[in-house]
């Protein structure tokens, strides 16, 4: 195996860890976690990244899984007093969206359905 391969597999295994921590790598820092799908932010749930507060900034691809970080309870006046109770700090984020257009998207995923192949929009005399 190439020492690159070695390295790959190394920082792989951080993100199976089920223990959260910020990962300082060549000059950047991040959380040992992926927030692209569901299982990775039941993990940083789990991991209470939003709690231990070690991340500034997440971004997640969908909204719906970023609500999920924030405990999208819809008992949140009740919640709100449990917490007091408990001495609990809320936690609140801040949304930012981008958007492309809406054409431009669909000939985006046009384009990226022509290349697969269990795709109907697949055309194996362009792409032989």
């Amino acid at each position: 195996m190439h020492t690159r391969e070695v390295d790959d597999a190394a920082f792989a295994s951080r993100f199976r860890d089920p223990t959260l921590y910020v990962v300082r790598t060549h000059g950047q820092q991040f959380v040992n976690v992926d927030l692209d799908s569901y299982e990775g932010v039941q993990r940083a749930v789990k991991g209470e990244l939003i709690e231990k507060e070690l991340a500034d900034v997440v971004v997640v691809p969908d909204v719906r899984l970023g609500g999920l970080l924030f405990g999208s309870d819809n008992n949140n006046g009740q919640q709100q007093q449990q917490q007091a109770v408990e001495g609990k700090k809320e936690y609140k984020g801040v949304l930012f969206a981008m958007f492309r257009h809406p054409i431009d998207r669909a000939v985006s995923l046009f384009h990226h359905k022509q290349n697969m192949k269990d795709s109907i929009h697949y055309d194996p005399v362009r792409y032989s």
